[in-house]
């Protein structure tokens, strides 16, 4: 891998580093608002909201808890058909845009449906909101066993979302080669990009944030089994002298500003 396509890897980890802090903080302010409705208190947690109100409060009612806990569910679901909105409008025009929505489309699936798999299993958001809702726990595991064939579903075509980062079709002209550049785009970028967000808060880790962080990984794995047809896949349109393979200033702007504001909001709020 030579110099100049290394910046396709680099400009991919950034776009997946400041699209995740985006969209956490996205959906922390929805959690804040809904929680201030109520009257609750609360405290961030690495990239969580919390609501650190006393358990046996009279603030805990079924309408509460279930729009506390659902409600990054439902932003996260609204998410999904915007950024797909959003990628579909830019995936022919020149630039890094593309790949920015493409990663937020990852992300928005990945903590809507993404959730049952992160939440109940570890008792968390999703769980506390179908509890209240008087949902058995046996229903809630089916659930989540269903949602792993609704992961694969959503996330199936992600090879042609950033294969379109490709600069011409010499690059992805067979299945080997669409492999190669995907794992350079989305593969590499995934791995290193969640370890970097975890390496983040390093003292505090949680088990269930590396379910999440894995569940991305998944996301993008998925996609190889179109590489595993001996035909070509579906032929698609990319734009020609796409700059992938330069560093993004958009990019690299995005992700300064969303770690600084994590740094910041870490240092007076955590």
């Amino acid at each position: 891998m030579n110099k100049n396509r290394i910046w396709i890897s680099i400009n991919s980890f950034l776009a997946f580093v400041s699209a995740f802090i985006f969209l956490k903080a996205v959906i922390v302010l929805a959690r804040f608002v809904v929680m201030r409705h109520f009257g609750g208190s609360t405290q961030m947690e690495n990239f969580e909201i919390e609501c650190i109100t006393w358990m046996y409060s009279s603030f805990w009612t079924q309408t509460s808890v279930v729009s506390i806990y659902l409600i990054g569910f439902i932003v996260a679901l609204f998410l999904i058909i915007a950024f797909y909105a959003l990628y579909r409008r830019f995936r022919t025009v020149r630039g890094f845009l593309k790949l920015w929505f493409a990663w937020l489309y990852v992300f928005a699936v990945n903590q809507s449906i993404g959730a049952f798999l992160r939440d109940i299993p570890f008792k968390r958001d999703i769980y506390h909101a179908l509890n209240w809702l008087y949902i058995p726990y046996g229903v809630m595991i089916a659930m989540a066993v269903f949602s792993i064939a609704l992961l694969f579903a959503l996330n199936y075509g992600n090879d042609i979302k950033f294969l379109r980062m490709s600069p011409s079709f010499d690059s992805i002209s067979s299945n080997r080669q669409r492999r190669r550049f995907y794992t350079r785009v989305a593969l590499l970028p995934a791995i290193f990009g969640s370890a970097f967000i975890l390496l983040l808060h390093f003292n505090n880790i949680n088990l269930f944030e590396i379910v999440e962080k894995l569940l991305i990984i998944f996301a993008v794995v998925v996609a190889y089994l179109q590489f595993s047809k001996e035909d070509l896949i579906i032929e698609f349109r990319i734009v020609k002298n796409e700059p992938s393979e330069k560093p993004g200033i958009l990019l690299i702007a995005l992700f300064a500003l969303s770690l600084y504001g994590f740094l910041f909001l870490k240092n007076i709020y955590f």
